[in-house]
């Protein structure tokens, strides 16, 4: 602008000199000398209104020159703004699957140990029947006493155990770090006393039989009866304490995938309450089924003590067998590898072969998934017979990493299908 500006002016001053000229030669008495002069200043003026021009052309260049330097800057800011942010979400995604595989670990070494100590319970147990083969007659009394008072601490611990998961379940949001810990460790101690009452029953009952075996030998095949119903019972109650554990890691999951759902709010934009409430709901529901799984256990596990105490024959010689547990109320047992008190899981090189879980209901999935050491990680509704197993992912055969965590197809009729959450 300022140069058309000084433009204007110029060929002003030049229209204004022409005139002047234009003027002067009909003048004749103006001196030549006077003319010259005048063109001199003209030709001054032309060369000033020039120069300004140049001068504001530069002064412009410059001022066009900083603008694009800052534009640039503003830009390189901006970039290195984004990258620092898209490498600290990296940084948080790389942390949150190292967590991961440091509990999928530890979960396989705990299998691992399990399968040891069972291994050293069945050697103690054959120990123990040489021993017991030379007692006297007088400690079937004994050991039935021993059984009862053995039955009800059972019962005790069970009670007292519900009443502090459902302590532990109110406090999951406020204390989830410690609530962790303190399950994995409070599991440690309860497989140890399970371990401990089986290796007590299983002694008690390779004792009465060989008492029996010697004394009368009509009584073996009810002797062998009651081996095989406490064999049933003791791998019902494996199967209760796997379908409690996979309760805990479902909570474990929804947890952790309500931290991931948190995170990724929090980068993208801010979360609303509508949505915090929704997963605060989620969460609660999935604790909420856990607690109500624990307490039907528990409450199978009772009447089916009692039903097998009235159904017991009394017996001066003999020793009562453990109270039934809730194996006779559940559907048949799927066709997996038998429970750690037989055989530990099959593994060659750290893989395990997903068992054929078709046909069955989510809770014998689950079991089998876990008996195969493998993680159960929810279902996906199909369309299908109401509550049966149609497939996995992976699928079934298909040779996998210990620890893996699979999905099972259950059928589902509409909207009647109670999906399970899964993370992620």
């Amino acid at each position: 602008l300022e140069a058309e500006r000084l433009e204007r002016e110029r060929l002003e001053a030049e229209r204004a000199a022409a005139a002047r000229l234009e003027a002067e030669s009909v003048r004749p008495k103006v001196s030549r000398r006077a003319a010259r002069r005048e063109r001199r200043e003209e030709k001054a003026r032309r060369k000033e209104a020039e120069r300004q021009a140049q001068e504001a052309a530069r002064r412009e260049k410059a001022r066009l020159e900083a603008e694009r330097k800052e534009a640039e800057r503003q830009e390189t800011e901006r970039a290195e703004a984004e990258r620092r942010e898209t490498a600290r979400a990296e940084a948080a995604q790389k942390e949150v699957e190292r967590e991961e595989k440091a509990r999928q670990e530890e979960a396989r070494k705990a299998a691992e140990r399990e399968a040891r100590e069972e291994k050293a319970r069945l050697k103690a147990a054959r120990r123990q029947e040489e021993e017991a083969a030379r007692a006297e007659a007088a400690r079937a009394a004994a050991a039935q006493k021993e059984a009862q008072r053995a039955e009800a601490e059972r019962l005790e611990t069970v009670k007292q155990e519900t009443a502090r998961k459902e302590a532990e379940r109110r406090e999951a949001e406020r204390e989830e770090a410690a609530r962790l810990k303190a399950e994995q460790e409070e599991a440690a101690k309860r497989a140890a006393a399970r371990k401990q009452a089986e290796r007590e029953a299983e002694r008690r009952e390779k004792a009465r039989q060989k008492e029996e075996a010697r004394n009368e030998r009509a009584r073996l095949k009810a002797a062998e009866q009651s081996e095989r119903l406490a064999k049933r019972q003791e791998a019902a109650r494996l199967a209760a304490a796997r379908e409690e554990r996979a309760s805990r890691d479902a909570a474990q999951r929804e947890a952790v995938r309500l931290r991931e759902a948190r995170k990724l709010e929090t980068a993208e934009v801010a979360p609303t309450a509508d949505r915090d409430k929704r997963l605060r709901r989620r969460v609660v529901a999935t604790l909420v089924g856990g607690s109500i799984v624990v307490v039907v256990l528990a409450v199978i596990i009772v009447a089916q003590n009692v039903r097998g105490d009235q159904g017991t024959p009394a017996s001066s010689n003999a020793v009562d067998t453990p109270a039934a547990s809730p194996a006779e109320s559940l559907p048949p047992s799927p066709p997996t590898p038998s429970p750690p008190a037989t055989s530990p899981p099959p593994a060659a090189e750290g893989t395990v072969a997903v068992p054929d879980l078709e046909g069955l209901s989510a809770l014998e999935a689950r079991a089998a998934l876990l008996e195969a050491g493998l993680n159960y990680d929810g279902n996906i509704p199909t369309p299908g017979p109401a509550g049966v197993v149609l497939g996995s992912e992976p699928a079934s055969g298909e040779r996998v990493a210990e620890g893996t965590a699979v999905k099972i197809y259950i059928g589902a009729e509409s909207d009647r299908l109670l999906e399970e959450e899964t993370p992620g």
